[in-house]
């Protein structure tokens, strides 16, 4: 049958389905103790088991065969547009016992529908879930015309499956998916290069709203999507439930915390909506590490993480994906790629997420402090899973996801990103440079995009401390000349490190990054896959790092310059192995000023290929320069 559809009403189609037997199968032994309440009610009873006759009468009634009684697509009203969630309500005859389990041998429920783009007979399987009350299948078309579907669900009873029916996709502005191009993002086949700050686990990630951040120049938040410590049945805090870990203490392992859940569907609509990009983080290192034990101090991994409450699982055992049984998966891991299923059936739909970051600084949990080989080793298969499993960002094998680590640049991590925290020079505004611009050209040694997903200035600490927005600027400026893929997230929790809403230093930073996305947004060198390092020579006191695309007939590239000590007015930066003789103009820009206009000048390399640029005379601490061969050359005597 075809669904029609119209800007206003709701349309629900009652389908007839088709059954097949489903596969059985058994469960191990540790899944056979967890669910053996349930089992119980599935039993016969004492009575019948006592009694005389034991045929068939005797026998429970087998379970009702599953039934797809209705399909609503309930967004958009509208009718479906390229990239936009196109979602479906699905209202089954039967309830499930277990609705967040895929696997019908153990007693759940497989739901899923295979989506087939126009002129094509490839289908693409899209998972469903349950939000609490209904089961949904979220999807984003990425073509424009008529699309056709099926809607299965498989349980223990058999399979049900809805006869085929189309929707139409129209047009739309959105540029789609955030992809990996090289060491460095893009989206709809242009570079993409996001500015932003990290609110790890902030009780409103939203800090300052996604309003005020593209009001001032920012497009990417990232954060964690839990708080460690947030429980439901913990106190009254709306935050408590919202906040919590989808598996936790009180929900259990492989139930999810639902409150939890939709503040996260209202996070990814909000950025949508705002055009903000997001960076969740599956894990953080509190929610992994036991209370005793670790140079961190204790985590929350004994108290709230289910793995341990529900399933007996250590901290240090978290990360093992084997089972006891020769070629067998270890329980733990079966419910971790459940969970993953979960959140890309969830919020894998949508354009706002860029890609994720699998655990926050590994070395903080207890797994790998034991074991670091397990460790690395298992964040290499849930970057693996979501290789294989996310249907929208993947590009020629690679798929944004990575693993941080805290000052450790030269990990080899898991994942087609590379990933570091910076916090050795957390009180040094100046010596913060050096460290992002390090980092961040060790991280490229790699041929992945590289990044920092928390950096920050300690404005409390007694005796040397951070100030800000110097801190800031000072980093955010060594990620961009170095060739970050996006900007070095700092970290703002409140206490030591600022927020942006921060009534002192708030305002100040806020401004540093609306002048850097002012610059960087001119600079079309910035997430270039073509872009190289640039050789540069700087004046004593004073260093360089700039970025370069070496096309012989078109260079161009930028540079950031920084006095370690008084200002850089008046000096001179070398670039060295560009076109002999060839003329160049040279913009520099006030990184610190927003709305300053650049001052303009002009220059030739010399026979070896050297291009001089002479820095106004400002007094500054730091500048900008964006240069690009010009020809034919310019005239001299037309400098600024």
């Amino acid at each position: 049958m075809r669904i029609h559809i119209s800007a206003l009403v709701l349309i629900v189609i009652v389908l007839s389905a088709c059954s097949t037997q489903s596969e059985t199968g058994s469960k191990d032994a540790r899944l056979r103790s967890m669910s053996s309440a349930a089992n119980a009610r599935h039993a016969p009873s004492v009575a019948a088991a006592k009694g005389h006759d034991l045929g068939a009468s005797a026998k429970p009634a087998p379970p009702a065969r599953i039934v797809i009684s209705a399909v609503a697509l309930v967004e958009p009203a509208a009718g479906p547009t390229k990239f936009a969630k196109t979602e479906f309500a699905v209202t089954l005859a039967t309830a499930s016992s277990k609705p967040y389990e895929p696997n019908p041998s153990l007693g759940g429920l497989d739901l899923y529908a295979l989506f087939t783009p126009p002129a094509s007979t490839i289908a693409r399987r899209i998972n469903g879930f349950y939000d609490g009350s209904t089961w949904r299948i979220r999807f984003a078309p990425d073509r424009v015309g008529a699309w056709s579907y099926t809607i299965t669900a498989r349980d223990s009873s058999g399979t049900a499956t809805t006869a085929a029916n189309t929707f139409s996709v129209s047009d739309s502005t959105s540029r789609g998916f955030v992809r990996i191009d090289g060491k460095c993002l893009s989206l709809g086949g242009a570079p993409f290069f996001g500015v932003g700050h990290n609110t790890g686990w902030q009780y409103e990630v939203r800090t300052p709203g996604f309003d005020v951040m593209t009001a001032n120049g920012e497009n990417l938040l990232a954060f964690w999507m839990a708080v460690p410590w947030a429980r439901p049945g913990a106190g009254s805090e709306t935050w408590q439930a919202e906040r919590a870990p989808l598996e936790n203490a009180d929900t259990g392992v492989g139930n999810y915390q639902q409150e939890a859940a939709r503040y996260l569907d209202a996070v990814v609509v909000d950025a949508q909506a705002n055009g903000v990009y997001l960076q969740p983080s599956l894990w953080s290192h509190g929610q992994l590490r036991s209370s005793t034990g670790h140079r961190w101090g204790p985590g929350w991994y004994d108290t709230n993480n289910a793995y341990a409450t529900a399933l007996g699982v250590s901290a240090s055992d978290f990360f093992r994906t084997s089972g006891s049984a020769k070629g067998s998966t270890s329980a733990q891991w079966r419910y971790q790629q459940n969970y993953l299923r979960y959140v890309l059936a969830r919020w894998g739909y949508s354009t706002a997420i860029t890609g994720w970051v699998t655990v926050v600084e590994l070395e903080g949990t207890t797994g790998w402090i034991v074991n670091q080989t397990q460790a690395t080793a298992w964040c290499t298969k849930v970057a693996d899973y979501f290789r294989a499993n996310d249907q929208y960002r993947v590009s020629g094998l690679k798929y944004p996801i990575a693993t941080s680590r805290s000052n450790a640049p030269a990990w080899t991590g898991a994942g087609d990103q590379r990933a570091t925290d910076s916090y050795r020079m957390q009180h040094d505004d100046i010596g913060i440079a050096e460290a992002i611009a390090s980092d961040t050209t060790t991280m490229r040694l790699s041929g992945k995009p590289s990044m920092h997903t928390e950096f920050g200035g300690d404005t409390t600490a007694i005796g040397a401390r951070a100030t800000q927005p110097t801190h800031l600027h000072n980093g955010l400026w060594a990620g961009v000349a170095t060739g970050a893929c996006v900007s070095p997230l700092v970290w703002t929790d409140g206490g030591a490190f600022p927020l942006l809403t921060d009534p002192t230093a708030g305002a100040a930073m806020t401004q540093q990054l609306r002048r850097y996305a002012e610059v960087v947004g001119q600079w079309p060198e910035v997430a270039d896959p073509a872009a190289v390092a640039a050789t540069l020579t700087a004046p004593a006191q004073s260093r360089a790092w700039g970025m370069i695309v070496p096309v012989a007939n078109a260079q161009r590239g930028f540079a950031w310059t920084q006095a370690t000590s008084g200002v850089f007015g008046a000096q001179i930066v070398l670039v060295h192995g560009l076109t002999a003789n060839a003329s160049y103009r040279c913009d520099w820009y006030d990184t610190w000023t927003v709305g300053s206009a650049p001052l303009t000048d002009y220059s030739s390399a010399d026979a070896s290929g050297t291009l001089t640029l002479t820095a106004p005379a400002v007094t500054r601490a730091d500048i900008a320069v964006h240069f690009a061969r010009q020809d034919p050359p310019v005239a001299l005597a037309s400098r600024r």
